[in-house]
């Protein structure tokens, strides 16, 4: 498979998996519903309540590297779910 280039939607899920490993986020979704990429893509990240969500969105962004450059990041508290 040498040479062969991750697609966004594969590093967003790689990036996000290893937050939901860490404990960082109890887990996430995207709007992604076909293998076509959405116009705009948005992440939904589901957090312990009470998490201090511009330190999530941070986090979620910096995991995400140029994968997540021009996404919307939707922050849900686990009591939701």
């Amino acid at each position: 498979m040498a040479g062969k280039r991750a697609s966004r939607r594969g590093l967003i899920n790689v990036g996000l998996n290893r937050l939901v490993a860490a404990g960082t986020i109890a887990s996430f979704h995207t709007n992604y519903e076909t293998r076509q990429e959405p116009d705009r893509v948005r992440i939904t990240v589901v957090v312990a309540d009470g998490a201090d969500t511009a330190t999530i969105k941070n986090t979620v962004l910096e995991a995400l590297g140029v994968a997540g450059t021009g996404t919307e990041i939707v922050i849900e508290p686990l009591a939701a779910w």
